[in-house]
Parts: structure tokens; C-alpha cells; sequence
């Protein structure tokens, strides 16, 4: 890209001088680092930081202070677009230590950035010279307090950073997929699997693996999120009378899982075989861990879109798992995860053959929740609505969504899925006209995703689920009463909903367009010719950003 191409598009409003010059500084970094790595547009940078393109814009407003995630995004947006990937490590601690002195009262003194022109050297940083300084800070007045040390912690994080010293100051992943092994017991174990996944990454920049101790009894999920782990693997190898039981704890991150956030969460992978006595890994132990790299393989392609290599890398991890039986006598492994996301990744592709997937998971694990959800979504996608039809599958998904609600929970996520699937599943009955009151059991499904949303945490899965049942709310008024103006009032609120989300997901661009061209329709019907004409500039816009979405990936 030429200079004068990187500057063409709209020129970002000057800075309000009336704003605190803290925020105003940082605003301007933001803007600069922008410039340096090619003045992306923000709907470029928007799919290469996985952030909302109104929150990166407003994160260089100046307005206020962006959050650090979003001050994160950006960073890793802009250097991305600029191919400069590899400076991620260094330069993301840089960054926290400014958006921490950034958020100083503006009549805090700051000290001046380290590594920069006029920085004090490291021996001279508070907090790192000696011990008073620290506790001078802890003295400072309690309204700056938490500010004061927060800036010294990211500045002792720098200096130690720039100093070499990175085994004590453990700074977040910047890959486009991040493994995280934790190694507080059974070493062996952690080291091999650390050993067979950088063989695996080998050169890639894309893809990045650490090896970090873990404290005992760490929260796997705040680890990733500190971290940037996509997943997270913590072995674990205990004596179990004359058994050894060996456990990788695996943490899914929502961002590899796309529109599937629901598999996410906590899982396990666990052998038990017979003790051994050489201290060395046992061939089950070898195919255990090979399972579990054939696993995050797939977990690698899923989270590319690559559903194919991923369901085949699925498939290669059962394989595995299979082979330990084979050849050793007395083990049991736990691997319904396995075939989970097996089905799930075949699923995205036809959803007739994750079933086989699906049951195989719940052989292994009776009553999965995620099994039981995957599989009745399985059942549902294959089912014509159309009068005649046989919707027979229709009866299998409602057994296994009411089987989920009727056991323990294991996500609210799951549990919107469930009665999200259980309304669409009516409302398809209703359709095929072979069920009386079917559109009053939707509704009433649809009624409960929307009662359940706000005890869920707020996320933009959560948000698209709330969407669907808005949505269906609609549908049902334009089917059951051919009430437009209804419809069209129901598909507003799930469009507005829908554009509350942040992550730029291209399947909650594309079913945006569905429910504007619904709107469009009441509305034509309606005789407004005015929001007709708004509503089909919305899908152009809609459908420029999908463009620009799918372009850069």
C-alpha cells in the first residue's frame, strides 16, 4: 500500500483540548501507532483485533480512557496489519505500563516512560532501586493509591521485560492461537506435551505455546484471560492404590470456539492404568499425550475455520485413545471431550454426521451436557419444516434439550441454547401445521431465553442467543397472525441487540442481514415507504462490513 493509499478514508476529528491532557496523550499514542503501521481503516482493524469498530474508534477519541483490553486490541490490531507480529512481547508491556500512567488522576505527576527519551535507568524506577519506594507509594494520598501502584507494578514489569528477565514477569500471548501448559506436577508430563506442541507450532507466528508454573489451585479461566490462552492444559499424574491416575485439565477460551462459546469452559482428559515402576512415561501414557496434541491440533484448525483438518486432527485424538486399550491392559480414559468437538467440528459442515459424534460422546459420558445440547442441535438442523415434511427429528432434539434442563446445569450459555432450540423446534411445528398451539410453545421458549439472559454473564454470545429469541418472537407474530407491525417492532429490538455485539463474527453480520430483510418485508407490507428505504441502506451497510470481515481474514 502506497503512503497517499494508507491516509485515504475519513480523517479522525482533532482532539478536544478541553479534556484532561492524561487521556488526551494517550489518545494520540494510539493515533500515532495507527499512522506508523499504515493508517488501517478501523473496519480492517476491527477484524484483526477481534474488537468492535465503534470501540477501537472511540478508544483514540480521547474522551476517556479505553479499557486495557480494548487498548490491547488495538495494539495488537495495528501491528498485525503491519506485519509486525513479533514485536507483540515486547512491546504489550510497554503499552499496559502507559494505559496504567494514562489513568492517574490529571494532577498526578507521572514519572517519565521507561526505555524513552528522558527515562530515568532501571536501577532509578520506584520499586526497583530499593524498598522506601514502594512504601512511599503505599503512603500516597487513598484516592491515588491504587493508581500509583498499579503504575509502578507495569514499570517494574517493563524494566524486567527490556532487562531479559521473563521468566518472573510471565507477559500475555500475542499469537493468533495460544496454547498455555501449566507445570505444577507431573513434570515429566508437562515437558513432554510442551516438547510435542512447539514441535508441532515449530516457526509459526501464528501459533504460540508457553510453559508457565502454576500455583496450586490456580483458576484455569483467569489464568487464560491474563495470559491470552486460548487453551489452557494443566497435567496432573497422582497415585491411586496400585493405579496411576494421569489428568490433563483443559481450558477452552471462547475466541478459537467462534459461535460455539457453549463447548467452552473446563474440561478433562483422564488415564488410569496400572502403576509403574521406572519413572519413565508408559507407551499409555505416550498415546494419552499424543491425544491430547492431536486434540489442540484440532483446536488450532477449528479455530481457523479449517473444519475438515480440524474434525480429521479430532478423529487422529480418538485414534489415539483407542490405541491405549489396545495395548495395555486395564486402562480407562475419560475422552467424551474428544468426540465432542469431533461432532462439533463435523457439524459445521453437515450436522447429520456430528450425531454419531454426539452419542459417542454421551457412551462415554452419560448425561454430558454439552453432548446432549450438540446433539439435539444435530437432530434440529436436519428437519424440513415444510407441510408434509417428516419432522421426526424434531421429537429427538426436544428429548435431548429437555434432558439437558432436566440435570445440572453446566453453563447458562447451554441452558439458552436449550430452550432457544426448543422454541425454534415449535415454531418449525408450527409451519408444518401438524401441531396445534405450537406457536404459543415458542413463544413461551422464546419468552424464557429472554427471562434467563440476565442471570447469565453478559457476553456477545449471550447477546446474539437473546437476538435469535427476539427474532423468533417476531417470526411467530408474522406467521401464526401475520402481524407486521408486531414483527417489525420484535426484529428492531433484535437488531439493536445485535449491534451491541463487539466481536466482529461474520455469523452475526450474516444473520443481522436475514432479520433486516425481514424487517424490510413488514415494512413494504406495512405501505412505509421511508423505512423501506432505511432499512435497505442498513443491509448495505451491514453487508459492506461482512465484505470487509471475510476480506481480511
Amino acid at each position: 500500500m502506497t503512503d497517499t493509499a494508507a491516509r485515504r478514508g475519513r480523517r479522525e476529528a482533532e482532539l478536544d483540548e478541553t479534556v484532561p491532557a492524561n487521556l488526551r496523550d494517550f489518545a494520540q499514542r494510539l493515533r500515532d501507532l495507527r499512522a506508523e503501521c499504515g493508517n488501517p481503516p478501523y473496519r480492517v482493524l476491527s477484524g484483526l483485533a477481534h474488537c468492535a469498530t465503534s470501540t477501537l474508534s472511540e478508544a483514540a477519541g480521547g474522551r476517556r480512557l479505553p479499557s486495557w483490553e480494548t487498548t490491547r486490541a488495538y495494539v495488537i490490531g495495528c501491528l498485525r496489519h503491519a506485519g509486525r507480529t513479533d514485536e507483540l512481547v515486547r512491546e504489550l508491556p510497554r503499552w499496559e505500563a502507559r494505559w496504567h500512567q494514562a489513568g492517574l488522576a490529571p494532577d498526578a505527576s507521572p514519572a517519565p516512560m521507561p526505555f524513552e527519551p528522558g527515562a530515568p535507568a532501571v536501577a532509578e524506577l520506584p520499586g526497583v532501586a530499593d524498598a522506601p519506594a514502594v512504601a512511599g507509594v503505599a503512603a500516597a494520598p487513598a484516592r491515588r493509591t491504587r493508581t500509583v501502584t498499579a503504575v509502578v507494578a507495569a514499570l517494574v514489569a517493563v524494566a524486567a521485560v527490556v532487562a531479559g528477565d521473563q521468566r518472573s514477569v510471565p507477559t500475555p500471548m500475542a499469537g493468533a492461537f495460544n496454547v498455555l501448559v501449566l507445570t505444577a506436577a507431573g513434570p515429566s508430563v508437562a515437558r513432554a506435551l510442551d516438547r510435542d506442541l512447539r514441535a508441532w507450532a515449530g516457526d509459526s507466528a501464528a501459533i504460540q505455546i508457553k510453559a508457565l508454573a502454576d500455583p496450586p489451585g490456580a483458576d484455569l479461566a483467569g489464568t487464560a484471560a491474563e495470559q491470552n490462552a486460548d487453551v489452557v492444559l494443566r497435567p496432573s499424574v497422582r497415585p491411586a492404590g496400585a493405579r496411576t491416575v494421569t489428568t490433563v485439565e483443559i481450558f477452552l477460551g471462547d475466541r478459537p470456539l467462534g459461535e460455539t462459546p457453549e463447548f467452552g469452559g473446563r474440561h478433562d482428559l483422564t488415564l488410569t492404568e496400572p502403576a509403574g515402576t521406572t519413572g519413565e512415561l508408559s507407551d499409555a501414557t505416550r498415546h494419552y499425550l499424543a491425544a491430547v496434541v492431536s486434540f489442540v491440533r484440532g483446536l488450532g484448525a477449528y479455530a481457523d475455520d479449517d473444519y475438515e483438518t480440524a474434525e480429521s486432527h479430532f478423529v487422529r485424538a480418538g485414534t489415539e485413545l483407542e490405541l491405549i486399550g489396545a495395548e495395555v491392559r486395564g486402562p480407562v480414559v475419560h475422552r467424551a471431550v474428544v468426540d465432542l468437538m469431533a461432532g462439533n467440528a463435523a457439524g459445521r459442515r453437515n450436522p447429520q454426521r456430528s450425531i454419531a459424534y454426539f452419542q459417542r460422546a454421551l457412551e462415554a459420558q452419560p448425561g454430558y451436557g454439552r453432548a446432549l445440547v450438540g446433539l439435539a442441535e444435530a437432530y434440529r438442523a436436519g428437519v424440513n419444516c415444510r407441510p408434509g415434511a417428516d419432522v421426526s427429528g424434531l421429537d429427538r432434539a426436544e428429548e435431548n434439550y429437555r434432558a439437558y434442563l432436566s440435570g445440572p446445569p453446566e453453563s447458562g450459555l447451554l441452558g439458552l441454547k436449550a430452550h432457544l432450540g426448543l422454541g425454534l423446534g415449535a415454531a418449525c411445528r408450527g409451519q408444518h401445521g401438524s401441531t396445534r398451539g405450537a406457536y404459543t410453545a415458542a413463544d413461551r421458549e422464546f419468552g424464557e431465553v429472554l427471562r434467563l439472559r440476565p442471570a447469565v454473564a453478559d457476553s456477545a454470545h449471550a447477546r446474539w442467543l437473546a437476538a435469535e429469541a427476539t427474532a423468533g418472537l417476531g417470526l411467530d407474530a408474522l406467521l401464526a397472525r401475520g402481524d407486521d407491525a408486531t414483527a417489525a417492532g420484535r426484529y428492531e429490538q433484535a437488531i439493536a441487540l445485535m449491534e451491541t455485539i463487539d466481536a466482529p463474527l461474520p455469523v452475526y453480520l450474516r444473520r443481522e442481514l436475514v432479520f433486516l430483510t425481514v424487517l424490510r418485508g413488514c415494512y413494504e407490507r406495512l405501505d412505509q415507504p421511508n423505512q423501506v428505504l432505511e432499512t435497505s441502506d442498513r443491509m448495505l451497510t451491514a453487508d459492506r462490513r461482512l465484505t470487509e470481515l471475510t476480506a481480511g481474514r
